[in-house]
């Protein structure tokens, strides 16, 4: 069996763990986006960014953090680029769209790391020093960085455009349906209660709105005080609900994680994040999916 996997570190993490101790499968990781992005009109950024791709040589095209920026701004192909069979899954996560977007009144698009000011790549070296070199245009780098234009879904006139005013999720969903039909699995998972630290241990702290994403400390005038956990707790449960009631033919599979099953990682590669875990917590997800897929194979 082949699947896809779309989210964030959660997905990538637990991925990892599959691939290592599930390999029978193939797993295909999709690069994290947020429904905003994908369902958005494109606008100057865009063609701005596709103009500076189409000048780079194949080599440099072929670069990941390049290929990534280029897919989150300009293709917006993540699921539609998928090459589905009989024996095709996807296995999404929503926790990804706890991250910042840029909105300009246009244009939305996810704030990836590749985009960020001091976003590092998996070894640690600075994404926005690669991206000089490759002569990126810096008044776009300005731009989409500029804090003026970061939103986020907890921003509450956003947040309507999930299920009314721009209906995302119903678009997402039946995007979905369309490539996969109901052979769709959903980790359905909260950001961490629980931390660890070399220096103290596991520790708990309720996250507050700008420890979910970059730059989100920063922003005011987003109609947000502090957003707890159990906020982000009470909107992915509509999320889940909406997905798993309404907007499939048949119910599809789920994955339900408790918040007491998973831990944060102070040091994790991406940073400090309630969304970024431990590698324990990325094998414990990696195990809890790898018996969802002994599940359906045995019907």
């Amino acid at each position: 069996m082949k699947f896809y996997m779309m989210g964030g570190c959660d997905i990538t993490d637990s991925m990892f763990w599959l691939q290592d101790n599930y390999p029978q499968h193939s797993y295909h990781r999709i690069w994290g986006t947020t429904l905003g992005s994908l369902y958005s009109n494109r606008g100057k950024i865009s063609y701005d960014i596709d103009k500076w791709y189409h000048r780079l040589s194949d080599v440099e095209q072929n670069s990941l953090s390049v290929k990534k920026i280029h897919k989150e701004v300009c293709l917006k192909d993540h699921i539609s680029s998928c090459v589905v069979d009989k024996d095709t899954w996807i296995i999404v996560s929503m926790l990804y769209e706890s991250s910042t977007r840029f909105y300009d009144g246009l244009e939305h698009l996810t704030i990836i790391p590749e985009l960020q000011i001091n976003g590092k790549d998996r070894h640690g070296k600075s994404h926005l020093e690669k991206l000089k070199r490759l002569k990126f245009p810096s008044e776009t780098y300005e731009l989409i960085n500029d804090k003026k234009y970061a939103t986020s879904v907890y921003d509450s006139e956003l947040a309507k455009s999930y299920l009314t005013k721009d209906k995302w999720l119903e678009k997402y969903s039946e995007e979905l349906y369309s490539k996969f039909g109901n052979k769709i699995i959903y980790l359905n998972l909260p950001p961490a209660r629980k931390f660890y630290n070399r220096s103290v241990g596991i520790y708990y702290d309720l996250p507050t709105v700008d420890q979910y994403a970059y730059r989100l400390g920063e922003v005011s005038g987003m109609g947000i005080e502090n957003y707890t956990w159990e906020y982000h707790a009470k909107q992915a449960d509509l999320v889940y609900k909406y997905m798993y009631k309404r907007c499939f033919q048949e119910k599809i599979e789920t994955v339900n994680i408790d918040w007491k099953d998973v831990i944060a990682d102070d040091h994790h590669r991406n940073g400090r994040s309630p969304l970024h875990f431990t590698q324990e917590t990325a094998s414990f997800l990696g195990m809890r999916i790898k018996a969802k897929i002994e599940q359906i194979i045995k019907g």
